[in-house]
């Protein structure tokens, strides 16, 4: 095996440095596509909380959905039963029809003397 020449020694060198350079271009934008993956407004966390946003937000339009049906049951409940009003009317409002009289029973307090 024959020595290398002066110039085969240079040309193997220019080629490892370039190689170096290329390693380190490479290295630089890898990082900085670590960089921006992580951060800013296209970021994996900035995904993650939009995602975590519309799951909560799904999770309130379907509670929402569930309460609207229940409300359009109890207007086809109205609609279909004329009494239901009235029995609302009596008992959340306190309302009676004229005429009636309302006896109200309340319980005796604890402690109380009731024999008087």
């Amino acid at each position: 095996m024959e020595p290398l020449g002066l110039e085969e020694e240079d040309l193997r060198e220019e080629r490892a440095i370039r190689w170096r350079k290329r390693y380190r271009l490479l290295a630089f934008f890898l990082l900085l596509l670590a960089v921006l993956s992580l951060w800013g407004n296209r970021s994996l966390v900035h995904l993650y909380q939009l995602n975590k946003t519309k799951a909560e937000l799904q999770a309130e339009i379907h509670r929402l959905q569930e309460a609207v049906e229940a409300l359009n049951e109890e207007a086809r409940a109205f609609k279909t039963q004329p009494g239901r009003l009235e029995e609302i009317a009596r008992e959340d409002l306190g309302l009676v029809k004229p005429g009636e009289v309302v006896y109200q029973v309340s319980p005796a307090w604890e402690g109380q003397d009731t024999r008087r």
